[in-house]
């Protein structure tokens, strides 16, 4: 468990020792000789070690011995990876104190030990004679390496461990860090001491033959017959390396995807006939910030004494409605300040300057397709003074108002019809001083033609359907209530809830349900609502599909 680090054969040349890196050491500090103190049953050895860069990799590193100035970076981290008898693994990164190197242990969150099913499922093969039980001279043999360095797979420098449990050490944001490794079709063992038979790194790729874009090869353990391996070749990791990628453990990645604007909803667009696992499609709402040019406002078309003129009838009416107000004994002050005219308020005075562009913010829906780029193939901007507030993707029931020549009784034939619904808020140029507005839209996705898309054109488009005006307020949730195989739309607006009916032509409300302050959210679980409010509150309602009627059954009336 000690390391001994030499530039040569004789101990003169030794340049860094230390000890306690087989026990897992939180530092490895140069000059400490004493290993840390330990129970006398625990006694381990280290079995292999690697030195190791981590980071964006570097031409001048490859076929390099020598840790120079330009393959330590700020990206980069000079690691140190130790696996013991035991199969645990001590990951330490380089930090430098001036005077010498430490290198300090990284918590892995990860079991190196091999696991109890590989245990029993090796013991049984033994039981069966299937394979031999190791000897003790089989032991002492040599072992392959297990750790093993790249210097280019998808333009990054790190480690991959074949052990019990074989993951990678990569870079992320200039740390070290474990990404578990998947495989299909492993054995827990397959009779072997680990699943990874071989590993080859930075190797060439048909069709990939740069430098950047270099692969790597893994050998593993088939199930099923025990001995039969299985030969994998990938292009690399870019998807998951940085700048785009993130690692949030566990074996998994997360890409970013940059669109350059603010991403307020995303939803999968689940219909086997427009979306699909290949080919995904997405429906988002988006805002992004734009500047208003209002140069307008340095010249109104208007000369001085038109100017002038406007002024003093404005003035002259002020006056009558001021001895108005005088005589009727009310202020007038209330009803003038209701009455200015935004516009021709302010005065701007071109010799100090011009007006500058004014910033809004303007919202869209996108629609936007994963397999090619997370490309937009179609948008939709809403109107200027529109916020957009909420959206789902639901399938929406097509049925007819109930007539009394057709019950609701004989509606028992109707079409599904797949629906991006986007809820807005309105505020137009007065701002707070009156009550807001909301607007449901509703967009239809459909497929183009095989000869469409082989001229070029998108795999599908959406296309505006219907909108309705909402006067109570503006529209802050969406949900899809299913109800004997029925489907509407719920919305929750200002301190309203909504029940909204598909005819094939527009939304007609079928119910309703009043509460004391503004939605925030709604969930269902069949024919139940849970809705919470601004003031944290909560009610509990069902819906009656016999008189289409929301009823109250209990209610938060503490907060």
């Amino acid at each position: 468990a000690k390391i001994d680090v030499a530039s040569g054969l004789d101990d003169s040349s030794l340049v860094w020792r230390s000890s306690g890196c087989g026990l897992g050491s939180p530092v490895l500090a140069q000059g400490v000789l004493e290993p840390p103190r330990t129970p006398r049953m625990h006694t381990t050895q280290t079995t292999e070690m690697r030195f190791f860069f981590a980071g964006p990799s570097f031409s001048s590193e490859s076929n390099s011995t020598s840790v120079s100035g330009d393959v330590l970076g700020p990206m980069r981290s000079f690691c140190l990876l130790v696996e013991n008898d035991l199969g645990d693994i001590h990951l330490y990164a380089a930090s430098d104190r001036g005077t010498a190197i430490d290198f300090t242990r990284i918590p892995t969150g990860m079991v190196g030990r091999p696991s109890k099913d590989q245990a029993r499922h090796n013991l049984k093969l033994r039981r069966r004679k299937i394979i031999a039980t190791p000897s003790s001279e089989e032991t002492r043999r040599y072992r392959p390496n297990r750790l093993n360095r790249f210097t280019s797979i998808s333009s990054q420098s790190g480690l991959f461990a074949g052990t019990f449990r074989p993951f990678w050490v990569v870079s992320e944001r200039g740390a070290p860090a474990v990404v578990q490794h998947r495989a299909r079709h492993v054995a827990p063992a397959g009779g072997k001491d680990v699943p990874m038979a071989g590993f080859c790194g930075d190797i060439s790729v048909p069709e990939k033959d740069s430098a950047q874009s270099n692969g790597f090869l893994t050998i593993h353990e088939r199930i099923g017959q025990v001995g039969s391996q299985r030969i994998t070749v990938f292009d690399g990791l870019s998807d998951i390396f940085a700048p785009l990628g993130l690692f949030p453990g566990g074996g998994l990645c997360i890409q970013k995807v940059p669109f350059g604007v603010t991403v307020r909803q995303v939803q999968f667009i689940d219909d086997a006939s427009v979306s699909s696992a290949a080919r995904p499609l997405y429906a988002l709402l988006i805002s992004r910030e734009i500047e208003v040019d209002q140069g307008l406002l340095d010249d109104d078309g208007l000369g001085p004494e038109e100017r002038q003129k406007i002024k003093d009838e404005k003035a002259k009416e002020k006056t009558l409605r001021q001895v108005e107000a005088d005589l009727g004994g009310f202020d007038v002050e209330q009803e003038w300040v209701e009455e200015i005219e935004r516009d021709n308020y302010f005065e701007v005075d071109t010799t100090l300057g011009r007006a500058p562009p004014l910033p809004k913010r303007v919202f869209e829906v996108w629609l936007v397709d994963a397999a090619s780029g997370w490309n937009v193939i179609d948008s939709y901007q809403l109107k200027e003074i529109e916020h957009g507030a909420s959206m789902e993707v639901m399938s929406l029931s097509e049925l007819v108002p109930e007539t009394r020549t057709s019950p609701a009784s004989d509606q028992d034939n109707f079409d599904n019809d797949l629906f991006i619904v986007v809820g807005t808020g309105i505020i137009d140029n007065d701002g707070e001083d009156v009550q807001a507005k909301g607007r449901i839209l509703l967009f239809n996705v459909s497929r183009n033609t095989d000869e469409e898309i082989e001229r070029g054109e998108p795999q599908a488009e959406m296309t505006f359907i219907y909108d309705k005006d909402i006067a109570l307020g503006p529209v802050t949730s969406l949900s899809c209530l299913t109800s004997e195989g029925k489907n509407r739309l719920v919305v929750g607006a200002g301190a309203e809830i909504t029940i909204e009916q598909w005819t094939g032509a527009k939304l007609l409300q079928v119910g309703f349900f009043h509460v004391n302050m503004q939605v925030q959210r709604i969930s269902l679980f069949k024919t139940f609502f849970l809705l919470s409010d601004a003031y944290d509150s909560l009610h509990f309602l069902v819906w009656r599909e016999s008189d289409k009627s929301l009823t109250l059954l209990a209610k938060d009336y503490e907060p």
